[in-house]
């Protein structure tokens, strides 16, 4: 039995206007919302707690291999979902004939954040892991890449603690914003998505709610409407 879902205090709203930054930040904004992530950060679409909670209540693993994808019911329908589904919803598309670009590597996410002056080891010594314990720590850099990493953090991650962090796969997407080149987005949020699957706290509302939006009309009459959280 799939154990009811608890929705985390996870997957927040970037700032949508640059003129409700703090002084010193409006010009960060200004630039990740013309990122080609920009709708993925901005969007706030209305919660339909019922659909999400039915979503995680019904899906299931649908296929393996390159293009994997899951399937879920809303109302008696059956929709799957893909990482080309997800890029759609979230407003990342690519032009006829491109491809996305491969994840940042562990030597380029190295130069990256040497060149930002990260101010505490980079790597382990002796050793190929990153420091320490695969996280990167926010509180070692200066406070405009703090900001940066910090939406990127709130915003893509599926923490709803520990904030200082810096996963992996956040590094390689931030990484993609910063140097203006598209990674497939859709298919690092299936990993976490599949993963998720039978466990007991929702991850990504917000980005779930834009798929499903995608999917079926949004109903304004639902009984159990939420505003989605905003840094």
């Amino acid at each position: 039995m799939v154990p009811k879902q608890t929705l985390s205090q996870t997957n927040f709203a970037g700032i949508f206007s640059p003129n409700d930054a703090g002084e010193g930040f409006k010009g960060l904004v200004f630039f990740m919302n013309k990122s080609y992530l920009s709708s993925a950060i901005t969007s706030t679409p209305i919660l339909d707690l019922d659909r999400i909670e039915a979503f995680w209540q019904t899906v299931g693993a649908q296929t393996e291999g390159e293009n994997p994808s899951i399937q879920f019911t809303i109302n008696g329908q059956h929709y799957i979902l893909t990482a080309e589904v997800i890029n759609t919803a979230l407003g990342i598309t690519l032009q006829e004939g491109r491809n996305f670009a491969e994840l940042a590597n562990d030597d380029s996410l190295k130069k990256l954040f040497l060149k930002i002056g990260y101010a505490c080891p980079i790597l382990e010594e002796g050793t190929t892991k990153w420091y320490p314990s695969g996280e990167m720590d926010r509180k070692h850099l200066r406070k405009e890449w703090s900001m940066i990493f910090d939406v990127m953090v709130k915003v893509f991650s599926t923490k709803s603690t520990g904030w200082n962090g810096i996963p992996s796969y956040i590094k390689k997407l931030t990484h993609s914003l910063v140097h203006g080149y598209k990674v497939n987005v859709g298919a690092l949020l299936m990993v976490h998505l599949r993963a998720a699957i039978g466990k007991k706290v929702s991850i990504y509302p917000r980005f779930l709610m834009m798929c499903i939006n995608s999917f079926c009309d949004f109903n304004n009459d639902a009984p159990r409407l939420e505003a989605c959280s905003v840094l």
